[in-house]
């Protein structure tokens, strides 16, 4: 057996290697201890911060939730403020509530889709803008906000979100939407008295020349029907005004040509561009698949920047409307020849009450914007690369990737 000898004060004594394993154990032990303090520490203060965080969350508008992604959406969990809605919490934990109970039926769809999206990707963040139902019927707008959990497969088995009221901020964008509409409607009750102005007078002319001359049977049959072409045209330019300018009710995705909104949106903004002699090149393709959109709605954007185009354009100047397909939406460019925008406006262009114009409400593209938004697209606007004009690029879904999409839907439901 070895030793080493080893001075404790002044006396010396003999070390051997069962000391030493001695005191190993001991240290180790001691460590040990240590990181289970800390531990235990660092538990407290998370339980101490949960017990913080879910006191200002039950205290507060936004709720939060867990919940499982199996039909229904069953919730594990759900905050205690869920009772602004009349809800009591315990409905869900108990299982009798899920989270599609809370959610507008028309929404599910949406939601669902967005989930398998998230959950089949590299992204498992999300965020939705849906129509919570509350206890006595009434619909709050929220937009929601949450990311996926996964398992030890790495396959989506939940989703932890919170919830926000967002309704005043619902309410305010149709009050803007309104008033953007009453704004054009100033501008619309020009061109429609322009409009109706031609077809009248023709209308008279020819009576008059019927009733002032003997004239053959041909020609009296001639000019009854030119007279019946125009009172058809007068009924079309007022009926597209009036469908207009009526509060749009209906808020209900459907089918329908780009093609078709692009010339409804020309037609209303007819007069101000025969007046100032600007060109319009179109170039959409006949076999372009339908959008699936609000047509009301869109229209309104997309005259909304045929409106900002004319506004600056100077007489004699182009627009050019291109469109065309990126995978599951339709682009479309509305560029101009006018002037270019500065660098300092880009980045405010859709801004609610932002405007260059002396006599502007700086609405109209912040409305737009919104609308195409919420009709899953987006609007950008950007310079032309030569320094001379302004395209703005809208993007819509497209039906076929819709119905793609419900398609996958309907075939996990059970």
């Amino acid at each position: 057996m070895w030793c080493v000898w080893w001075g404790v004060g002044n006396k010396i004594e003999p070390y051997d290697e069962s000391d030493a394993r001695q005191l190993s154990l001991f240290m180790q032990g001691m460590w040990t201890l240590l990181r289970r303090y800390q531990a235990e520490r660092d538990l407290q203060v998370a339980l101490s911060r949960l017990r913080e965080l879910e006191f200002i969350i039950n205290r507060s508008d936004a709720v939060a939730l867990l919940f499982r992604l199996e039909p229904g959406w069953p919730l594990e969990f759900i905050s205690d403020s869920i009772s602004q809605y009349g809800y009591d919490a315990e409905e869900f934990r108990a299982g009798q509530l899920t989270f599609a109970d809370l959610i507008a039926a028309e929404d599910h769809v949406r939601l669902l889709d967005e989930l398998k999206r998230c959950a089949s990707s590299e992204c498992d963040e999300f965020s939705q803008e849906l129509r919570l139902k509350a206890r006595d019927g009434a619909q709050y707008w929220i937009t929601c906000h949450g990311w996926v959990r996964r398992d030890v497969q790495q396959r989506a088995s939940h989703i932890q979100a919170i919830t926000v009221d967002i309704s005043e901020r619902k309410r305010m964008e149709e009050y803007m939407l309104r008033t953007e509409r009453l704004a054009a409607m100033g501008y619309m009750s020009a061109v429609l008295a322009h409009e109706v102005k031609n077809p009248l007078q023709a209308i008279r002319s020819h009576l008059e020349l019927m009733l002032g001359f003997m004239l053959e049977e041909s020609e009296r049959q001639e000019y009854l029907r030119f007279c019946c072409e125009e009172i058809d045209r007068l009924a079309e330019i007022t009926g597209r005004v009036l469908g207009y300018t009526r509060p749009n009710q209906d808020t209900r995705l459907v089918p329908v040509s780009l093609a078709a909104l692009v010339d409804q949106a020309l037609t209303l903004n007819g007069e101000a561009l025969r007046r100032l002699k600007v060109q319009v090149q179109k170039d959409i393709p006949p076999d372009l698949p339908p959008v699936i959109v609000i047509p009301g709605q869109i229209t309104q954007a997309l005259l909304n920047l045929l409106l900002n185009a004319t506004d600056v354009l100077p007489e004699g100047g182009r627009i050019a409307i291109n469109a065309w397909v990126e995978g599951k939406q339709a682009v479309l460019t509305i560029a101009n020849d006018g002037p270019s925008i500065p660098e300092e406006h880009l980045a405010h262009l859709f801004d609610p009450f932002f405007t260059t114009k002396p006599d502007g409400v700086g609405l109209g593209l912040y409305v737009s914007h919104g609308v195409v938004q919420q009709q899953g697209g987006s609007l950008s606007a950007e310079n032309l690369p030569d320094g001379d004009g302004v395209v703005f690029k809208m993007r819509l879904p497209l039906v076929s990737a819709a119905i793609s999409s419900a398609s996958r839907l309907s075939a996990r439901r059970p």
